[in-house]
């Protein structure tokens, strides 16, 4: 309901409101001033959880974005090795390549337009190189160069400062598929796309190049050895392939495996003289001195080589829930909450949720969760300073596997007490620690539980039935009553479901109202004359402003902000 609302008008709105409830739906009031809601984000984030700032000035949520984390995958040990995270889908980038030291990752972009650079420790990423049809990164040995395809004909070197070293260009070439450089030796081993494939070499000191192999050969994906004096390819067969080796010393061709399957991604591995390729779904070795050949591993995706072929990258996306703080009148965002180098040694990164501010505004309290079996971290932030510490309450011995969809924590308007649902028991909490479970006393199965509008009492929803129920404490919190707060058509019914509720504080014109959504679109229910109207069509999370003039609710996953009612000078 949007009440307009002045001291010459006053009456007549009130007026109006009393004559048009007649029916269940509260009739909006006729103005020329705006009630379409007031939008605070833009990123199209999935968000969660508003909670606003007791001064009314601020709104904390949490937003969910995603995180890739990359760890190196070894046959040799049981666990994979974390390495660290960019922020972004794996599956919107392409051809990975990381260095020996495993810190630094590049791709490229699903478009092919941007070439970027991934710091895996601090979690940052830039842009290198915009361009069309960019392609295959990869670094040389030594760690300190790069290169990659730019335009299809042309091969980039450049330093792991950024700088270029040279740029070369293949006469007459189709489309370059990819390349092997090898910065000791001074050469490009270049695959040539064509009616079969063919290797070039390139060599920098004579600026020459020379066909290695036959275009009707079909040869592909060259590999240096440590060396740069041998360089092993595939040539595909209507059989299955064949392991070349060319030696640069003797110019001598080599057939050193004929296999009756597909091979692909080789790679000359540092340890000894064994090649690792990649063939039905498994990571094979091939020991070029006794001809042995060891299927390794199973792995079920192309493979990302790191540190020589001894390990290949594992890549996680993850949707995490950081805490965001939004400023209401000038719509700034403030990422309170970033992902830090202590979360990288875990291969499920921290999730906040529920928000909550303190009496003063000076922090905020959020939960924490890993993996299912992982018990709780609570944490409070220090919004001056970014400190975190974390707080021992009662929710540190739960795991996240109790964080159901049911599950609630809400602090109360005064900030000393919070309560949420353990299981479908309600546990209460204040700020020194001293827990009040309340099983005893309130034995219905009570969800989702939230303050009631006068801050001492508790309201909550009864799952089963589809209804609100008030939970009416007294003073020594051992004893309760148990009210059925009806909401006509709302309540019982089997078609929607009752969720986020949230009260308003006993407004002076507009009373105590109790928010809601069911099927997907948020109702507000007025306690006093017992009437209901539609705020919004589709929403999720609606909470009252300190005030209770307000009310913000997540649409089409940005935060937005109604104005429920107008004061005049």
């Amino acid at each position: 309901m949007w009440i307009r609302y002045s001291p010459a008008i006053g009456l007549f709105s009130v007026l109006l409101v009393i004559l048009n409830c007649d029916n269940n739906i509260v009739q909006v009031t006729s103005s020329d001033l705006q009630a379409d809601p007031v939008q605070l984000t833009f990123d199209g984030k999935t968000k969660l959880q508003p909670a606003w700032s007791n001064d009314g000035k601020r709104i904390a949520y949490i937003a969910n974005e995603a995180v890739t984390t990359v760890a190196a995958h070894s046959t040799a040990k049981p666990v994979d090795e974390p390495l660290g995270l960019f922020h972004g889908n794996k599956n919107k980038f392409t051809d990975f390549a990381i260095d020996a030291s495993g810190t630094q990752l590049l791709s490229v972009r699903l478009d092919r337009k941007s070439l970027i650079f991934h710091d895996l420790t601090l979690g940052v990423s830039n842009e290198i190189d915009t361009a069309t049809e960019l392609a295959h990164p990869q670094w040389d040995q030594s760690g300190e160069n790069f290169g990659y395809i730019k335009n299809q004909n042309t091969i980039a070197i450049r330093s792991k400062s950024g700088g270029i070293i040279s740029e070369t260009t293949v006469p007459n070439a189709r489309e370059i598929v990819r390349f092997a450089y090898h910065a000791a030796a001074m050469k490009l081993a270049i695959e040539l796309k064509g009616e079969a494939h063919k290797i070039v070499i390139y060599d920098f000191a004579e600026q020459t190049f020379q066909d290695l192999t036959d275009a009707n050969n079909d040869c592909r994906f060259p590999a240096w050895s440590r060396d740069g004096q041998h360089l092993a390819f595939v040539q595909s067969t209507e059989n299955g392939a064949i392991l070349h080796i060319f030696d640069f010393i003797s110019n001598e061709m080599n057939d050193v495996l004929n296999y009756s399957k597909e091979m692909s991604h080789l790679i000359w591995r540092s340890t000894d003289n064994t090649i690792r390729f990649y063939a039905d779904g498994r990571i094979v070795d091939f020991q070029v001195d006794s001809s042995r050949l060891a299927p390794d591993d199973y792995w079920d995706e192309q493979p990302i080589w790191y540190r020589s072929g001894e390990a290949v990258l594992a890549l996680h996306t993850q949707q995490i829930g950081r805490l965001n703080v939004v400023d209401i009148n000038t719509k700034e965002i403030t990422f309170v909450d970033e992902i830090s180098p202590s979360e990288f040694n875990f291969d499920t990164l921290a999730t906040d949720m529920f928000p909550n501010w303190s009496s003063n505004d000076a922090t905020i309290q959020i939960i924490k969760s890993r993996k299912i079996k992982d018990f709780l971290q609570v944490v409070k932030i220090d919004l001056l300073t970014g400190d975190e510490s974390l707080v021992n309450t009662s929710l540190t011995q739960k795991t996240t596997r109790e964080i159901t969809p049911l599950f609630r924590l809400s602090r109360s308007q005064s900030g000393q007490r919070f309560v949420y649902n353990a299981g479908a028991s309600l546990v209460l909490e204040d700020e020194n620690g001293n827990v009040a479970d309340l099983s005893q006393i309130v034995t219905e199965p009570l969800v989702q539980p939230v303050w009631f509008t006068d801050d001492k009492h508790l309201a909550a929803i009864h799952h089963a039935e589809n209804t609100v129920k008030l939970v009416k404490l007294n003073a020594a919190q051992d004893a309760a009553d148990i009210i059925p707060i009806d909401i006509p058509g709302f309540s019982g019914t089997v078609e929607g479901v009752i969720a986020d509720i949230v009260f308003s504080n006993n407004h002076e014109i507009l009373g105590a109202r109790l928010a809601f959504t069911y099927q997907d679109a948020i109702y507000i229910f007025y306690l006093s004359g017992f009437k209901i109207e539609q705020l919004i069509a589709h929403g999720q999370y609606p909470a009252f402003s300190p005030d209770g003039e307000s009310i913000v609710f997540i649409h089409e996953n940005e935060l937005k902000i109604i104005k429920l009612f107008y004061r005049f000078d």
